[in-house]
């Protein structure tokens, strides 16, 4: 479980959106970067307001620290999946493709659960974040994107598989700082 869950860690997405920002930005100029961008930010933002606000004055004991990894992992992984399949014949490819970047994201939101990082609840709330996130990435990104050519599958292809090969197992603690955050505002505003 711990191995699944080690995808979904801000060390392993972070890079990979960057990569994606960066690949996005030189083979799909223009909406489709911005609309990376813009989601996001919005998700990063999001989950850190929540975050720290829900550990400051959490309206219930399970719900004080919605899922990163659930919510980033929707964002990312389901990312990938549009800008891959986007275009793509036959229709079982796409089906396929997408049934494997939910696979990917449903075992990392249940494994948050699972090993008792989180309450459903606070997967939940993950789930919420990121398909809003993941929403606006393909709304602004718009409809209609031709299908990626091979020298661009090969370069996002390999930048991925670099980034999860090496940073797969690593974690950067972002809760900790977080929730370090919160019981302080918490305790200031006389919540705690």
């Amino acid at each position: 479980m711990q191995a699944l869950t080690n995808f979904g860690d801000s060390a392993v997405l972070l890079p990979l959106s960057v990569l994606m920002l960066v690949w996005l930005i030189i083979a799909r100029p223009g909406r489709a970067a911005i609309g990376w961008a813009v989601a996001l930010a919005i998700l990063l933002a999001s989950m850190a307001t929540l975050k720290v606000l829900l550990v400051a004055c959490s309206p219930s004991a399970g719900l004080e620290s919605p899922s990163g990894h659930t919510a980033f992992s929707i964002l990312v992984y389901g990312g990938l999946a549009v800008i891959l399949l986007a275009g793509r014949k036959p229709d079982w490819l796409r089906i396929g493709g997408t049934a494997s970047a939910a696979i990917l994201i449903t075992g990392i939101a249940c494994s948050r659960a699972i090993l008792g990082a989180h309450s459903w609840a606070e997967v939940a709330v993950g789930v919420l974040v990121g398909t809003i996130a993941l929403g606006i990435f393909v709304n602004v990104r718009g409809r209609g994107q031709p299908a990626v050519r091979g020298w661009e599958l090969a370069g996002l292809l390999v930048g991925t598989i670099v980034i999860l090969t090496a940073l797969h197992g690593d974690q950067l603690h972002v809760e900790g700082l977080l929730r370090r955050l919160g019981v302080y505002l918490g305790l200031r505003a006389g919540c705690r």
